[in-house]
């Protein structure tokens, strides 16, 4: 819960440090006609020192042990854009928690934990999760709180900061006729306002650039334990009760709020952010890995080398997204994955599943939650493209993938271009995310490249899972042809849609995927191939040399620039072809291969959750990424740039 307030004043305590500590770098500037002309000094600095005051006093829960029989309790609303949401945090020194959060993004939930029990209450769908210890998992939580430590750091710094450090000229800090602040800086780019204080009334915080949000705290004081007596006690006749791992519901606490800690720093000081690649140095911005060997070396080699990034995003699934998922649905998420899990399993090749099992012990997560965090639901919206012949510029072939998913999650902090080489078959390059051993987005040492796109049929889950598809194709292909023959050949999951080029013969097409029962249900093939040119029934603008697959208005939009560049596409044409209009809001990665010389091409999503397609693209070379690796030994991460970093 002190997590939330801390995020909460190290945005007001940033703005003030770090405009004091910038100061010196700025030139006073004269203020322009109309507008508000500061104060004169002595009124600036009571100003400053009052409104250090109530920091001061609103950092009290981080920075003094709780006397015995009292606790915390902090109550209010949060508004951002036209989307409010209340909340309600209380602690005391006695281990006891409780939280009631209603907010649109995320859903409503109550929750409550004391040394001894836990137990999370969704009440639009009046169940009630009771948490227990439940085998071996129960002993070795994972959920790191990261964030949490660096934002309590950051916002007794940021008031440090704004306590010693000189204002520059042009800021502006001034008293209102309430009695509140109104701050900001020079140059004009973020306005906040700030009324009342702790004890006399609530306490308003409003921001009107670069967006709008108003956080109101009707109640931030100390008071009788015994108020978490009762919200600590867990709804008596809930519609439905299930018994749950007590280890992974406070997983799920823990990775909830540090995600929205990271949120915080993010917003102000991104480059604060902990790497989750400690020790590897980034090439050209990206974290490139390579691991080779048999199923168990290469697990070790990733649990090893990623192993705060294995570890995050495994909490980051299961217990992060998982706890919005579970909110929103009223569904245990980490129950729902181990069915998924047990019910795919005979589809999943043993050797992945040493692998995971693998990486697991080595990153030190237990085994069962590696293995359902990698049978994610998969449902992306995403776009792809492979042009070649008449449609490019020299007649090369050109694939593309926009990765349309989820960038509020920050699967984007553990992004990683992982090669991998198992022993006795293809070496490929993941264009993926640490703790995921199959692929969304690849292309393999034989010039055979493919992508992924989500459509419906959650639920339709016995086959072999779709990023385990995409690893078998690389692994073991090395053209079209015989790639299809194999997955027309496997039970299949859900309603998949890919691209699959291969430098041989630059062929390349479309394929339309179901699950059996699903395609028996809609009363259509379970496989369908859209050739080259050629037309379907939900792509009906079919191009020469060309296949083009997205939805809706993104794929209009796909073909008229197609057309628009016909016969003159390189790769740095093809790349502004997938930007915003295919690319979505939520693009998480885009990544551009060239099947015949091994060369991609690959940006991720900012840490603010801007567009991948926004980001500049780092050019790698497949080829030359694992003779690198071959110099440097098969456990080291690698990742030495083929040239320039265009397109």
């Amino acid at each position: 819960m002190k997590r939330v307030i801390a995020g909460l004043l190290l945005i007001v305590g940033s703005f003030l440090g770090f405009c004091g500590v910038h100061a010196a770098d700025k030139v006073p500037a004269r203020p322009a006609e109309g507008k508000l002309v500061r104060p004169a000094a002595d009124a600036r600095a009571a100003a400053r020192a009052d409104l250090l005051r109530l920091l001061m006093r609103l950092l009290q829960p981080m920075a003094q042990p709780l006397p015995a029989g009292q606790a915390w309790v902090c109550q209010g609303t949060v508004r951002v854009g036209k989307h409010n949401g209340r909340f309600l945090l209380a602690w005391d020194g006695a281990g006891r928690q409780a939280v009631r959060i209603a907010l649109p993004e995320y859903g409503t939930a109550n929750l409550g934990f004391t040394p001894t029990s836990s137990w999370l209450f969704v009440p639009p769908k009046n169940v009630l999760f009771s948490g227990a210890p439940q085998g071996p998992a129960a002993k070795k939580p994972t959920a790191l709180c990261r964030v949490w430590p660096l934002l309590r750091a950051q916002a007794a710094a940021a008031v440090m900061g704004a306590a010693l450090a000189p204002l520059p000229d042009d800021f502006v800090l001034e008293r209102t006729e309430s009695g509140g602040w109104v701050l900001e800086p020079g140059d004009g780019k973020w306005h906040v306002r700030i009324e009342g204080k702790p004890g006399a009334g609530p306490v308003r915080v409003t921001v009107t650039k670069p967006f709008e949000a108003e956080l109101t705290l009707s109640r931030w004081d100390r008071g009788d334990a015994k108020i978490l007596d009762g919200l600590t006690a867990p709804p008596a006749a809930p519609g439905r009760e299930r018994r749950v791992d007590d280890t992974e519901l406070r997983a799920m606490l823990r990775t909830f709020v540090d995600m929205l800690c990271e949120k915080a720093v993010a917003a102000i000081q991104p480059k604060a952010l902990p790497s989750h690649f400690p020790g590897l140095t980034p090439q050209q911005g990206k974290t490139v890995v390579v691991v080779r060997g048999t199923p168990e070396e290469m697990g070790r080699q990733q649990g090893t080398l990623m192993r705060t990034a294995v570890r995050d995003n495994i909490d980051r699934i299961l217990h992060g997204v998982g706890f919005v998922r579970t909110v929103q649905s009223g569904e245990w998420l980490p129950g729902q994955l181990k069915e998924i899990w047990d019910r795919q399993r005979k589809w999943i090749p043993d050797d992945l599943v040493v692998e995971i099992d693998a990486m697991a012990d080595a990153a030190g997560v237990p085994r069962d939650w590696a293995r359902w965090a990698n049978v994610y639901p998969e449902m992306f919206h995403c776009s792809g493209l492979a042009l070649r012949g008449a449609a490019t510029s020299d007649g090369r072939l050109i694939h593309g993938r926009v990765l349309d998913y989820m960038t509020e999650g920050g699967l984007q902090l553990n992004a990683v271009v992982l090669v991998m080489a198992p022993k006795g078959r293809n070496a490929w390059v993941n264009i993926g995310y640490a703790g995921c051993v199959g692929s969304v987005t690849a292309m393999n040492a034989k010039g055979l490249a493919m992508g992924e796109m989500g459509g419906g049929g959650e639920g339709y889950v016995d086959g072999i899972p779709m990023m385990f598809l995409v690893r078998q194709v690389m692994e073991n292909y090395d053209n079209v042809r015989d790639a299809l023959a194999w997955i027309r050949s496997v039970p299949r999951t859900c309603e998949y849609f890919y691209v699959l080029s291969s430098a041989k013969g630059k062929d390349m097409v479309g394929i339309a995927s179901w699950a059996a029962k699903l395609a028996e249900k809609k009363g259509v093939p379970d496989l369908q191939v859209i050739e080259a040119g050629a037309s379907h029934p939900m792509l009906q603008r079919p191009l020469k040399d060309c296949v083009l697959m997205s939805a809706g208005k993104r794929y209009q939009t796909l073909v008229d620039r197609v057309a628009a560049n016909y016969g003159k596409i390189t790769p740095e044409i093809a790349w502004k072809i997938m930007r915003q209009g295919v690319a979505m809001r939520s693009c998480l990665h885009v990544a551009l291969f060239m099947p015949e010389t091994l060369d991609f091409w690959v940006a991720d999503a900012g840490v603010r959750g801007e567009p991948a397609d926004t980001r500049p693209p780092a050019k790698f070379n497949l080829g030359r990424l694992l003779r690198a690796s071959a110099v440097a030994g098969p456990s080291r991460a690698s990742g030495k740039s083929a040239g320039r970093t265009g397109p």
